[in-house]
């Protein structure tokens, strides 16, 4: 595609790519940002593009405001959750950190490396799923996986 051609493309797809991700993210200047993101990718892509580019403009810009939504979602701290009764002295939560810390030690290797890079790196699913050469989905999977296995063998040694 022509820079002629991506720009006249590009003027007329703005406000459509604007009003998509204003959908998700109800922030004029989030939409804003995402539209320009979309843009920018298109720019890159420009040399293999072939009109018509409305399809392509469309998706990234909804992959790239989901990718803000789930960037935005809320963690909660450990430290800021209540229990329903006090820890007792024999159990603080230094205890308890190193308890879930020494189960995670006991997980295969590959289950404890992709839990490492999601929660304690904050990677990425893609990221992670490039790291060890497996799809996202398997590395979703596996995270699921690990994160039962814990919180199973965590509350099972404490009812014990």
């Amino acid at each position: 595609m022509e820079k002629s051609e991506f720009i006249t493309e590009a003027i007329r797809l703005r406000p459509i790519l604007y009003s998509i991700a204003y959908k998700y993210l109800g922030n004029g200047d989030d939409a804003d940002d995402i539209a320009q993101d979309a843009m920018l990718k298109l720019w890159t892509l420009r040399p293999q593009l072939h009109m018509p580019i409305d399809s392509l403009a469309t998706i990234i810009t909804h992959n790239l405001a989901k990718d803000r939504l789930r960037r935005q979602q809320h963690t909660i701290n450990i430290d800021d959750i209540e229990c329903d009764s006090p820890p007792d002295d024999t159990q603080s939560n230094d205890a308890r950190v190193a308890h879930i810390l020494a189960i995670i030690n006991s997980l295969p290797p590959l289950q404890q490396m992709i839990l490492r890079l999601r929660h304690m790196e904050g990677m990425e699913y893609h990221d992670i799923a490039h790291i060890t050469g497996s799809s996202e989905q398997a590395v979703r999977k596996a995270i699921s996986r690990a994160r039962n296995q814990i919180k199973n063998k965590y509350l099972n040694e404490e009812n014990e």
